[in-house]
């Protein structure tokens, strides 16, 4: 199980696969790198190394030991398999992490959905299934920790076969991936582990941006800020007077990156989880913040007064004006999260990750100053350059 391993990722480019991609190659493997062109003016290679680079400034000394794929989980399997076999010959690959995932979930977006969230995720295991010529590679998959949907009171480190209540098409696509998964494992025989993070936030170490989950959420208030400097000049003191639905008590279970990443690796390094059958870890925050916290540390970092958290039915005595159904708008794929909480098993991952090895992640006021003001900070600066 040690030494320099051949390892192929996918989703490098997002916010859980460069910060994986970075941890891997300083380990001193061999990273193959599946890279979505994008028709832009940067190349997959370039957009690859730009995304790791976000996390690690010196990543140029490390990338002998990066192998840059450019294709598309979308693509047949026939199709990945000869462009990585162009690459790397008949060396058998050791693992394989499936990071890529769409987090559209709005119904008009079904089809693309289902192509990446669902199909790809065949496609992937097709591959795991044809790339060596020997042993399959072990294969890691990254769902998320409400693939279950909302009908559990407390979500189970295990696949849930015939699962219902999904908050959103995200929700069902990446609980039909962990099917596909599951329907794999059992038909093949693999070496298969789905990781389940909850709510991925940033640390106050990496520098890499998200803009996904919570930062969805900031970059709208962000956005409603700016809209009121615009309109109102310097008359205006960061009072916006509108209500967002939220849950006081709610507790989001944010989870910091490097946490992830560091409780993922000790998983895949534990020898005795390297065996053909179906492995499931929740990987979340034993002790998340409220929405109480959240609410002020946002609000204090931009700078804002006047943003009222209510429940939904308020809304339904006294409906929202036009701003807050625009806020509503774009916080849409967050709000389910922020009226209910959510309760999590982590009796295996705490099994083979003691917290001694691995304490529960402070996510507290002053964590969450830190990463808001580092997400700010970002905004500010693409705002200026002209990039929004």
């Amino acid at each position: 199980m040690s030494g320099k391993k051949l390892i192929f990722v996918t989703g490098v480019t997002g916010y859980v696969g460069c910060h994986l991609a970075d941890t891997l190659l300083k380990q001193g493997h061999c990273v193959i790198a599946l890279v979505r062109e994008s028709g832009r003016r940067r190349s997959a290679e370039e957009r690859a190394i730009a995304a790791i680079e976000q996390v690690n400034a010196d990543v140029q000394q490390l990338l002998d030991n990066l192998i840059i794929v450019p294709g598309d989980v979308q693509e047949t399997t026939a199709t990945l398999l000869s462009k990585i076999r162009a690459r790397t010959g008949d060396r058998p690959i050791n693992e394989i992490w499936h990071c890529a995932a769409t987090f559209r979930f709005r119904k008009r977006d079904r089809d693309i959905i289902e192509a990446i969230n669902i199909e790809g995720v065949r496609h992937i295991l097709e591959l795991v299934r044809s790339v060596n010529q020997g042993q399959s590679p072990r294969y890691f998959h990254v769902g998320t920790a409400y693939s279950t949907g909302q009908l559990l009171e407390r979500v189970p480190e295990a696949y849930v076969p015939g699962n219902t209540g999904f908050r959103s098409l995200y929700e069902w696509s990446k609980y039909e991936g962990e099917t596909v998964v599951q329907q794999y494992q059992k038909e093949y025989g693999l070496d298969a582990t789905i990781f389940r993070p909850a709510i991925i936030v940033g640390s106050k170490d990496t520098k890499a941006v998200s803009h996904s989950a919570y930062y969805q959420v900031c970059d709208a208030l962000y956005r409603l800020r700016k809209h009121f400097e615009k309109r109102w000049g310097t008359a205006f003191d960061g009072t916006l007077d509108v209500r967002l639905m939220g849950h006081p008590e709610t507790r989001l279970n944010f989870v910091p990156i490097d946490f992830v990443i560091k409780g993922m690796q000790l998983v895949a390094q534990e020898e005795s989880l390297a065996t053909p059958q179906l492995k499931v870890f929740n990987i979340v925050n034993e002790d998340p913040p409220d929405m109480t916290t959240i609410h002020r540390m946002v609000c204090q970092t931009l700078d804002i007064r006047g943003l009222e958290l209510v429940e939904e039915a308020v809304f339904e005595d006294e409906p929202m004006n036009a701003l807050e159904r625009l806020l509503a708008r774009s916080v849409a794929f967050q709000a389910p999260y922020m009226v209910r909480n959510i309760q999590f098993s982590t009796d295996r991952f705490r099994q083979i990750v003691p917290f001694e090895k691995l304490p529960i992640p402070q996510v507290d006021e002053e964590f969450l100053a830190t990463i808001n003001q580092a997400y700010f900070d970002y905004l500010d600066s693409t705002e200026a350059n002209g990039r929004r």
